[in-house]
């Protein structure tokens, strides 16, 4: 790494592109550190600058930004006037001063607490950072600020995609959104379409025999365009590549050679590379490195000597490949319209369940899954996770009092941190190992719960109260957080991965479920706000036939404000039939309005803590619906009786209502 950034911050005409392409040039060594990291997703799936967070590291560009800012702090100490009076008189959008307000942009993303000045005019910036005492603790502020951002999102990704690897692993899906330049590039030889040049090139590859162009040109380990000799050909044909000189050179001077030679070239390197392997050795490692060699070079591009050269060989080689036309395709684009349209951001409101019924029928709401349940569950244990102190009237309470099949009692029991059980903290790795190896121990019939939605709250955009911690653009948490709002925010979504791990794995062992979140807010749209119904994660789970939405306010259950919420059920389609027909189809019916969920409280707690605990009469419709799903079923048990080790975890002091359990929890 310090390699690859030394001297780069003083670097001046780079464009863009020229960074993107210099950042990617350590991209294979990193995705080599962090396999065992992020395994099974492909590292194709991450940036440089994400691969190196998961990693413990900085991306190049942010601590090419970083470097910049350091580095123009001692210039204005220590740098002679002639560097500055040839900074000022560059006027290229691309010289060192454009990329300096750069650098300051970055950093005014970044860093936390602290808001500085705009500046349009780079000599206000300067003389700005020439008076400031902590100018270098405001740079390494928002280095770390800005690793702690982008290690969040690698790893909100990685949760992502592994999510969508475990379903996938029993059902194919479909796939949910468009390459994200919008283009598809489609081949000419067969018709078939792909998200990517490169998956293109893939596909030509191994089916139409497929090679690279310049493989006919570059027939050695040596570049008789620049007199480099190389270890081995590979290194040859990237540095040929890399080179737009010497590669304009071979195609000047060359024909492309027969596919007998190249075939034989490629032969005896797939015995080289498989000797290297079996010595531990990657199939590109050079033991030597490249030298110069002696001799005449190859004619330039253009010159009369190269297209003399040119003639002759193409005089003998008669039958030259052409195996390089094999990529042959086109880029789709899709129409584009030039007037303004509002933008609609996909969400989850309302599903009748999904398409995707898995293997044998794994996802799907009876047949295999019903027969997985008889056989699979040997005790009706009901899991409440994120309860809140226990209460009257409360999901456990429902469910013990009220509901039972036949003679058979149905338990449940309650989880939550505040009621400082064993295997309660629910931000524990271990805790969610415990919870998933009794759900596939048979101990478990259902889980469901409300994670905190603290950091997820359309609350945070009133005016006046808490910023925004997340938006939709970044679900794992804005930039230039503090401290404490990155552990509140880590701490929310560890709560809600925790919930939707358990239901991908309910949903494989035929078991029920629910999760239950406030519903988009769909009159903020344009300010694109948070929530956990635009995750794809979730938005993967929808697509299962077991798996529905149901959006309804809670007032229809006597809750004394509107609060529009989602539940995502598992198996547990009763609860929205019986929420059907209240109200107006679940939504509120009442004439009078509401007393919103918005401001304090006289003894400084938020108006939205009241609607933390759910009314009775939604527990109770929960409660039938985890009876419906026994009798549906035909589920017996043969335990009347909690098991020994789930009989310490169930909590029986119950708490006054107006007691609301915390959110964060220190």
């Amino acid at each position: 790494m310090s390699r690859h950034l030394y001297n780069a911050h003083t670097w001046a005409w780079v464009t863009e592109k020229d960074i993107a392409q210099w950042e990617n040039g350590i991209r294979t060594q990193v995705a080599t550190l962090a396999r065992n990291t992020i395994r099974p997703v492909p590292p194709f799936h991450f940036s440089t600058a994400e691969l190196c967070a998961l990693m413990g590291l900085n991306g190049p560009s942010d601590v090419l930004h970083a470097n910049r800012l350091r580095y123009v702090k001692r210039a204005i100490s220590t740098a002679p006037v002639a560097l500055w009076s040839l900074l000022y008189a560059n006027e290229s959008e691309h010289s060192w001063m454009p990329l300096l307000m750069l650098s300051y942009k970055w950093l005014r993303t970044h860093l936390p607490r602290v808001v500085l000045p705009e500046f349009q005019d780079v000599a206000d910036l300067i003389a700005f950072i020439a008076i400031d005492e902590k100018w270098k603790g405001r740079v390494r502020a928002a280095l770390k600020s800005c690793q702690k951002f982008t290690v969040t999102h690698a790893k909100g990704k990685l949760w992502t995609c592994r999510v969508q690897i475990q379903i996938s692993k029993f059902g194919s899906l479909p796939e949910l959104l468009q390459s994200a330049n919008g283009r598809k590039w489609r081949c000419n030889l067969c018709d078939a379409g792909f998200d990517s040049k490169k998956a293109l090139a893939v596909h030509a590859r191994h089916k139409h025999q497929y090679r690279t162009m310049l493989k006919y040109f570059v027939l050695g380990d040596e570049c008789l365009a620049c007199g480099k000799k190389f270890f081995n050909r590979p290194r040859a044909l990237a540095h040929v590549g890399a080179s737009i000189t010497c590669k304009e050179t071979y195609f000047a001077c060359f024909v492309p050679a027969t596919e007998a030679q190249v075939e034989r070239l490629e032969e005896d390197e797939r015995d080289c590379a498989r000797a290297l392997r079996a010595q531990g050795w990657s199939p590109f490692k050079a033991f030597l490195p490249a030298v110069r060699s002696y001799g005449p070079l190859l004619p330039g591009s253009g010159s009369e000597d190269a297209a003399i050269m040119k003639e002759k060989w193409n005089a003998r080689t008669p039958d030259a490949g052409r195996a390089y036309e094999g990529l042959d395709g086109f880029c789709e684009h899709q129409n584009e319209n030039n007037e303004p349209k509002a933008e609609i951001l996909p969400f989850l409101m309302q599903t009748n369940g999904g398409n995707v019924q898995g293997e044998a029928g794994m996802y799907k709401q009876f047949g295999l899954a019903a027969e997985a349940a008889r056989l699979h569950i040997t005790c009706f244990v009901f899991v409440h996770f994120f309860s809140g102190f226990r209460r009257r009237g409360d999901l456990q309470h429902c469910i013990e009092s009220h509901e039972i099949v036949g003679e058979q009692q149905i338990f449940c029991i309650s989880v939550d941190l505040c009621l400082a059980k064993k295997f309660s903290d629910l931000t524990d790795a271990d805790t969610k190992e415990f919870w998933i190896k009794k759900m596939r121990q048979g101990q478990v019939l259902g889980i469901g719960g409300g994670p905190s939605c603290e950091t997820w709250s359309a609350a945070r955009h009133i005016p006046g109260g808490p910023l925004p911690l997340r938006s939709y653009d970044c679900p794992w948490g804005v930039s230039g957080l503090t401290r404490r709002q990155w552990d509140q925010v880590s701490t929310g979504t560890k709560l809600i991965q925790f919930l939707v791990d358990l239901l991908v794995v309910a949903s494989q062992l035929g078991l029920c479920g629910f999760m239950e979140h406030p519903q988009f807010p769909v009159w903020l749209m344009k300010v694109r706000p948070s929530s956990i119904w635009t995750l794809q994660a979730i938005r993967v789970m929808a697509r299962l036939e077991c798996v529905q939405l149901c959006s309804f306010d809670q007032c229809i259950y006597g809750l004394d404000a509107t609060k529009p919420t989602t539940l995502l059920l598992l198996r547990l389609h009763t609860f929205k039939d019986l929420t059907f027909t209240k109200g107006l189809r679940g939504r509120c019916p009442h004439m009078t309005k509401h007393k919103p969920l918005q401001g304090i409280q006289p003894d400084g707690s938020f108006s939205t803590a009241r609607a933390k605990i759910y009314p009775e009469a939604m527990n109770r419709a929960l409660a039938f619906a985890v009876s419906r799903f026994l009798t549906e079923r035909r589920l017996t048990s043969s335990q009347s009786r909690l098991p020994e080790d789930l009989q310490e975890l169930n909590s029986i002091e119950f708490t006054d209502e107006s007691v609301v359990q915390p959110d964060f929890h220190r």
